[in-house]
């Protein structure tokens, strides 16, 4: 069942060689080993209620929580089950969660909630065409930019390029990742302490790209290294925690 699931993201992991990609700096394309049968079903007995199968399969065969839309998904002791049937499985951010259904007709849909509004909202989106869906609207930005580099643009072209054909407003750091030039801590900050000032960190990105291009008319590095880079000698676990 996730055998697509899990090649798509190596493709992304190669891709995203900075982590660039929202949430990625967390999960870093990285699960905790998947669980066996009995440590499905001790989860179960502690929820009370089995796990879709869409769900079981996810902690089966990718892992015990980690990769995933927005900031991944939980590890099977977080799994929490809220109004009698939706299934806790991840953080968006800023008080946005997602779930998933547990059973019934609707069992495996993806449901949302604000955490200051009232209510759940349910899609008709299983879990693994989630899981899909982000990967696949991911794949697709980064191979864009990919193309663009090749193709000779600017940075801040690619930027435009790509918030008219994707709508994504991070193209910068997508070029970043993509030529897996690292962020230097005293222009950009680190990860809890973040600085933004685009008049002076937008050169950067140019200049990074230029010298990735005289490299690669060289023979030096190309889009597809896969390198190991500092950012991910950290398993996801260690960041999440």
């Amino acid at each position: 069942m996730w055998e697509l699931v899990l090649e798509k993201i190596q493709r992304l992991r190669q891709l995203d060689a900075q982590r660039q990609a929202f949430g990625a700096e967390l999960h870093q394309y990285e699960a905790a080993a998947p669980l066996s049968e009995g440590e499905i079903a001790a989860a179960e007995a502690r929820l009370g209620c089995a796990l879709p199968s869409e769900l079981a399969g996810f902690y089966r065969e990718v892992g015990d929580g980690g990769v995933g839309p927005y900031y991944g998904t939980v590890p099977v002791n977080s799994l929490q089950t809220e109004d009698a049937k939706y299934i806790f499985i991840g953080e968006q951010g800023c008080g946005h969660r997602t779930y998933v259904i547990s059973s019934g007709p609707k069992a495996n849909a993806i449901v949302f909630r604000d955490l200051d509004e009232d209510g759940f909202t349910e899609t008709a989106t299983s879990l693994l065409a989630f899981y899909e869906n982000w990967l696949d609207d991911e794949l697709a930005a980064f191979q864009e930019v990919r193309r663009l580099i090749d193709e000779g643009l600017s940075a801040e072209a690619i930027v435009l390029e790509l918030s008219k054909s994707h709508k994504r407003h991070d193209g910068r750091d997508l070029v970043a990742s993509v030529i897996d030039a690292q962020k230097p801590v005293g222009l950009f900050g680190s990860k809890g302490q973040r600085i933004y000032h685009g008049a002076t960190q937008f050169p950067w990105y140019e200049n990074r790209l230029n010298e990735f291009r005289r490299r690669t008319a060289t023979g030096g590095d190309s889009p597809d290294s896969s390198k190991p880079t500092g950012v991910r000698d950290q398993p996801w676990w260690r960041i999440w925690n």
